[in-house]
């Protein structure tokens, strides 16, 4: 034997300015509303805030982002400068003119290396065909080769900021 809904109903609005009651049914509501946003929380808020972090961006990614372009920004300029050290190394070992050498840094190590033992290969054969003409007792040509003239020379020469 139980008590019947309008056993409850009937004592709820006989005694609604009872205060006792009053707090008694406000807890249970409270109870109630409390469980539903609870409820509401756990199955809308995690969506809700990543939806709001993509719109405003979140500052902590985008300062993660920032220092790993300028850490990126920051190792290719260190590797452009060691290029260029190799550059300058391999030009005083190989007696190359420094302003020279700086123009055939390459993308790597070795390419810089090739480019330079080039450059020296090709000061060379100028030194020497300008040793022969001189041996010969004839004025040296300014060309570089039989089929290059003058204003070829000075071209390439201005493009690679020679002149």
């Amino acid at each position: 034997m139980g008590i019947t809904l309008n056993e409850v109903t009937d004592f709820l609005t006989a005694n609604a300015e009872d205060p006792d009651v009053d707090k008694y049914l406000q807890s249970i509501t409270d109870r109630a509303v409390t469980k539903g946003i609870d409820s509401w929380k756990e199955n809308n808020l995690e969506d809700l805030l990543q939806e709001r972090r993509k719109e405003e961006g979140d500052p902590l990614l985008k300062q993660s982002e920032e220092l790993t372009k300028l850490s990126g920004d920051l190792q290719k300029k260190e590797f452009v400068l060691s290029l260029r050290e190799k550059a300058i190394a391999l030009a005083i070992e190989k007696e190359i003119p420094l302003d020279m050498a700086i123009h055939y840094v390459g993308h790597d190590e070795d390419q810089t290396a090739k480019n330079i033992d080039e450059l020296q290969g090709q000061l060379q054969k100028i030194g020497l065909r300008i040793r022969n003409e001189m041996l010969k007792g004839s004025t040296p040509q300014t060309g570089v080769g039989p089929e290059e003239t003058k204003e070829t020379v000075q071209s390439v020469m201005k493009r690679k900021r020679f002149l």
